[in-house]
């Protein structure tokens, strides 16, 4: 579904923003920041508009800032060449820039299906890429990220620990597959009408 018939359908917000002892929190949606797409161009604009005033917010307000969204910015290095995985590079150097300009040090991104960090040459931030509860390519399985945001340095106070989802039962569609897609969000009686097993507290 597109960002905005997103939007439409459901009224809310396809990005969003919230403040948590001195972190400003700013969840981006990349599919419209990398979108070249001229039926786009309004949206495109409109959320690199938002983008650079949360960033803008946080720095005046003298808040830390953390920044999630779906897409790597990159995967191996700066200046590599486009991929599915990533921010194009038409858009990368400008969204890299704002990063180093704003002090941003966590990037939380999700779309690769696996999970692992990655630095840029001058280590100044890292990207956390975690698979989630979708599908992993790697071995390292279903799992989310904790943040301990209780530092007020950034740079060097926040604490992130990976934690693997152990035990999860996988939907119906998915049973024989090691990747596929875990049944956490099922209701309880979605589950016992399909015959599935416990809900993963």
């Amino acid at each position: 579904m597109l960002p905005m018939q997103f939007s439409v359908d459901y009224n809310v917000s396809v990005h969003g923003a919230f403040s948590h002892n001195g972190y400003r929190f700013i969840m981006a949606n990349s599919i419209t920041l990398i979108s070249n797409l001229t039926e786009f161009e309004n949206y495109t604009r409109q959320e690199w508009s938002w983008f650079e005033r949360e960033l803008v917010y946080a720095a005046e307000q003298r808040e830390q800032i953390i920044v999630s969204h779906h897409h790597l910015p990159f995967e191996f290095t700066e200046d590599e060449p486009d991929s599915y995985w990533t921010f194009p590079n038409r858009v990368r150097g400008k969204y890299l820039d704002l990063i180093k300009q704003y002090n941003v040090h966590h990037i939380l991104v999700g779309h690769r299906h696996e999970t692992k960090n990655i630095y840029p040459t001058d280590n100044s931030f890292t990207i956390y890429v975690v698979a989630g509860t979708a599908r992993f390519f790697d071995d390292n399985g279903f799992g989310i990220n904790y943040f301990d945001v209780s530092s007020p340095d950034s740079a060097t106070g926040v604490n992130q620990t990976y934690v693997h989802l152990q035990g999860i039962t996988h939907m119906k569609r998915s049973l024989g597959l090691p990747n596929g897609c875990p049944d956490i969000f099922f209701s309880q009686s979605c589950c016992e009408e399909q015959g599935g097993g416990n809900i993963e507290k």
